[in-house]
């Protein structure tokens, strides 16, 4: 019997570990060091080691002043400027890198070479600055020393030593010449996010880098200008989404600028969104050094975009295709005296997403109708946009309850009898109070 019960333990103590989760171990990153400043040849770099650092005007007007908790620099106006190291084993777990004046030559939120960063953060509000990228850079100087930089790396970009896996970059003031979301080189940036705002003054923007590849990048361009924006420039990308809700772009494109021949990077999925600015021209661009067309093979491109936010709007369909390029429409939302609901674009014969009831004192929802609160009742699982459209709230008024009777309390005749009961009863106790003090008399 004791050897029964010992097995069945067994037999349970192996159930029990083979049913416990796994516990993912923890990744054992670099710890951030002090900042260094040094030249390659006669450019000077300046690796801030895993450290968040800050760039600002330089008191004397000339570079810049880079500071960290526990030390200071001042720098040329041709410096190169790394969140990350260089030449190291090692993955650093996050750069940080803060501009808000003065002038570099280059913002790289990743490492030089063979470098690793996990997830890199360059954000600028202000400075003027020739590139910013949010990846790192592969060959951008041979005078290192190091073994990774002569000659340049030239493998598989996926496989590069030069890599940022989450890459973001943002800029809402200052003027850059070149912004990539991704790296320089044949680099590797799994994830870059991009985006312009503010008073930004940005000449070139790209949603993944230079060159080298980025997987899946995003480009949002809520304010400030661009003169050209782009998802991809050299090297490759799996996909990118656009997204423009402000500011001013002269020039837009879906896949890689067409009048630069040297742009000739490819990417698989491209999605635009453009919601509110002004862009003066979309187009789609071009994917491998081909001109992106409705029925190009490889490229799967889409299109939504507010009536009067491009100046070319008459062309899109054409140059997209009718099947690719969607006119978004303002869905309204009016609830007839209760809480609010905010509006949304739909595109063109797509769904209604269903917003939250609304509310409204003394009243229960009754649902959204077309036309007026009652018209006929919206579909949000069948019924598509055609055009802008308002829905109306439609309500029914609480009536109160009438208070149930408590069965148990005498009714409202009893409850008179009971009174006038009491009232003779306490009448026939005074009279005989009375006639007895007259007897005492």
């Amino acid at each position: 019997m004791k050897k029964l019960l010992s097995i069945g333990m067994c037999v349970l103590l192996a159930i029990s570990l083979c049913a416990a989760p796994v516990l993912a171990e923890t990744p054992s990153y670099l710890a951030a060091s002090t900042p260094e400043y040094t030249t390659f040849g006669s450019v000077p770099f300046f690796f801030a080691n895993g450290t968040p650092i800050t760039i600002a005007e330089n008191p004397d007007g000339s570079g810049a002043l880079i500071t960290w908790e526990g030390g200071s620099q001042v720098v040329a106006a041709n410096t190169n400027v790394f969140g990350g190291g260089h030449d190291h084993d090692g993955t650093y777990e996050s750069t940080s890198i803060t501009m808000t004046g003065g002038t570099v030559r280059n913002l790289l939120g990743g490492g030089l070479h063979k470098s690793s960063v996990e997830t890199s953060n360059v954000v600028m509000t202000g400075g003027t600055v020739s590139g910013a990228q949010g990846g790192g850079a592969s060959s951008l100087t041979h005078d290192c020393g190091c073994s990774n930089a002569n000659p340049w790396y030239a493998g598989d970009a996926q496989q590069s030593p030069c890599k940022v896996n989450n890459a973001n970059i943002s800029v809402s003031g200052g003027s850059v010449f070149l912004l990539f979301g991704g790296g320089e080189g044949i680099s590797c940036t799994g994830n870059a996010s991009v985006s312009v705002s503010g008073t930004a003054d940005v000449e070139y923007v790209t949603a993944g880098g230079s060159n080298g590849y980025t997987g899946d990048a995003e480009m949002n361009i809520s304010g400030g200008s661009v003169l050209v924006a782009q998802s991809v420039n050299r090297g490759t990308m799996n996909s990118a989404q656009i997204v423009i809700t402000g500011g001013t772009v002269e020039n837009a494109y879906a896949g890689g600028e067409t009048g630069d021949s040297s742009v000739t990077g490819s990417i698989s999925s491209i999605a635009v969104r453009v919601e509110g600015g002004t862009v003066e021209s979309l187009t789609p661009g071009k994917s491998g050094g081909t001109v992106i067309t409705p029925d190009a093979q490889n490229t799967e491109v889409t299109l939504s975009y507010l009536p009067g936010t491009v100046t070319n709007e008459d062309t899109l369909k054409t140059d997209f295709g009718a099947d690719a390029a969607k006119v978004l429409f303002t869905v309204s939302f009016n609830t007839n005296g209760g809480s609010a609901v905010e509006s949304v674009l739909v595109e063109e014969g797509g769904l209604v997403p269903a917003p939250a009831a609304p509310t409204k004192d003394s009243y229960t929802f009754a649902g959204w109708h077309k036309g007026s609160a009652d018209g006929e009742a919206w579909d949000f699982a069948n019924d598509t946009v055609s055009g802008d459209l308002v829905l109306f709230a439609a309500w029914n008024e609480v009536v109160p309850e009438e208070p149930t009777p408590d069965p148990e309390a005498p009714a409202t005749g009893d409850q008179s009898m009971l009174a006038l009961l009491g009232l003779m009863a306490c009448a026939a106790a005074g009279s005989i109070v009375l006639a007895k003090k007259k007897l005492g008399e």
